[in-house]
């Protein structure tokens, strides 16, 4: 740093006058008639050095995450059910993960054993995904993909099926129809798709569930798979699916049998 100290006089051209004061070597070099520059040099152990310090070298910055796409399957897949006829099925617990399938809807028809009359029969799900690697970033699109098995037989109806985040934990070696309809679940950004009469894959926009466990406004406490019941249509109809499972994989007759995967886009 240069310093020009004003003078009254003349002083010779290039003239160098050094002292020290302290640990500060000051010197005087007088570069014009009328101005004298004041260099100050920090001395060290009584040495003094007039070569500048080297500035330090920059730091890396840590490069920012770039846009991509994560896949992940289910780490629990939970089927529930529900019988007029069976009634123990309400409480029954699947013991025996990883299943085959999982069926979601209703079926009604014609009782096949006393009391004879109309039956029906109802199914629904539970997944849980991990989707932790996401925490924090900006979800731009979340689809959940399920693979059906088995479609539905019933040409005249379509009930939707619908993808629910639950808000409430649970625990899947407990879990039975009625334990999964006690736990709460959220009503917005719900997904629905009209029952498929085809099988193959078919995919649910849950972009909206995924962002709030992104950000944290939710809990991530998986998944509900559920359509709603409806009247008895008065005929045979069995117009529930069955989704392959991680267990159905290789394991049952459909080659386009897959695991559920959720493809989260991310940035």
């Amino acid at each position: 740093m240069y310093t020009l100290e004003r003078t009254g006089r003349a002083l010779p051209l290039a003239t160098l006058h050094a002292q020290q004061t302290g640990g500060l070597m000051q010197r005087f070099v007088t570069v014009a008639p009328l101005f004298t520059v004041l260099l100050a040099v920090a001395c060290g152990g009584g040495s003094s050095s007039s070569s500048p310090t080297s500035p330090s070298a920059p730091s890396t910055p840590t490069p920012t995450p770039t846009s991509g796409t994560l896949t992940v399957y289910p780490s629990v897949e939970e089927p529930a059910s529900i019988s007029s006829h069976f009634t123990h099925w309400a409480d029954f617990v699947d013991p025996f993960p990883p299943h085959k399938w999982l069926d979601v809807g209703w079926n009604y028809f014609d009782a096949e054993y006393p009391p004879y009359g109309r039956d029906w029969s109802g199914f629904a799900a539970a997944l849980k995904f991990d989707v932790s690697g996401i925490a924090g970033r900006t979800v731009t699109k979340a689809t959940l993909r399920l693979y059906v098995y088995r479609a539905s037989r019933d040409s005249k109806i379509a009930p939707l099926i619908k993808v629910n985040a639950l808000s409430g934990n649970w625990d899947p070696d407990k879990l039975s129809w009625n334990v999964l309809q006690g736990i709460s679940y959220h009503t917005s950004s719900e997904a629905q798709v009209p029952t498929p009469a085809a099988t193959g894959p078919r995919d649910w926009d849950v972009t909206g569930i995924v962002r709030n466990w992104a950000s944290g406004t939710w809990t991530n406490y998986g998944l509900k798979l559920s359509v709603d019941r409806y009247t008895d249509p008065g005929y045979v109809s069995w117009a529930s699916i069955s989704l392959c499972a991680t267990g159905g994989v290789g394991n049952i007759d459909s080659p386009e049998c897959q695991r559920p995967q959720l493809i989260i886009e991310y940035q």
